[in-house]
């Protein structure tokens, strides 16, 4: 699999690109007042983007980001993704969508797989990415669902945002926190599990938002602005498809030609 290296950004032909220096929060993501297309963006809209450049493409998440969060606890033993790969764009820190609320480009292309810094504003970068490293802006990962309550998911990357097609995982959760244990789904990975509430020195140090109340479309890694709870295993499961902000992004993954 194609992991993007850098935000998905929509061009003037609609298509979801990962090209440098173009960023996301004027067009992947965003309200009608962020966008640039004065319109807003939610996750089918997203999706109809991610469609355009290829119809193979399919958005950064479910499965492999799983993988991939796992083998950084294994190389790094530990879950404190912050403190182990950089505290990434953690905290913003000029309100300005010119400057995209205050990213601080470096350079990310060069230095091997990965880069990291404390300063709270840079972008870093994991396994190349600085989608996984930089915690700007959430991600959408659609194959993971909280229908009422209700965790689902889909191991093989069917799209279906009413979960009709997805395993269901027989997790519940209900509120908000840090976990401690986490249930794994066979060929999807690890979900969150709230049988043990704990804070994040004893659990996962990374954040969940819950709304057992909606059919909510999980969102990834984190966002500017929420500090230390971000990080590899931030979740937000309390907003539905619709949901349109500058900090809800989206990226885009592709199957290699070996695996098509």
């Amino acid at each position: 699999m194609l992991i993007p290296m850098f935000y998905g950004s929509i061009d003037s032909n609609g298509k979801m690109r990962s090209i440098a220096g173009q960023w996301s929060c004027l067009t992947a993501s965003g309200s009608a007042a962020d966008s640039a297309t004065g319109k807003a963006i939610g996750t089918a809209e997203q999706y109809t983007a991610i469609q355009a450049a290829s119809s193979k493409a399919l958005f950064f998440g479910g499965a492999l980001t799983n993988t991939l969060a796992d083998i950084c606890i294994l190389l790094s033993k530990s879950t404190d993704s912050q403190t182990a790969f950089g505290s990434g764009m953690c905290s913003t820190y000029v309100e300005d969508k010119t400057q995209h609320y205050g990213t601080k480009i470096n350079t990310v292309i060069g230095g091997g797989q990965f880069y990291g810094s404390n300063d709270n504003k840079s972008f870093n970068k994991i396994f190349h990415s600085c989608v996984m490293g930089s915690y700007m802006l959430w991600q959408r990962d659609p194959y993971m669902l909280l229908i009422n309550g209700r965790i689902k998911v889909s191991p093989d990357y069917t799209y279906d945002l009413t979960g009709a097609k997805y395993l269901d995982t027989g997790v519940n959760l209900a509120k908000n926190g840090y976990y401690a244990t986490t249930q794994v789904v066979k060929d999807f990975g690890a979900v969150p599990n709230d049988e043990i509430a704990c804070s994040s020195a004893t659990g996962y140090c990374d954040h969940t938002w819950v709304n057992a109340e909606i059919p909510a479309v999980s969102l990834r890694f984190g966002n500017c602005g929420s500090g230390a709870i971000v990080g590899l295993w931030a979740r937000a499961l309390n907003n539905v498809a619709a949901n349109a902000g500058w900090s809800y992004g989206a990226s885009k993954l592709l199957p290699a030609p070996a695996a098509a």
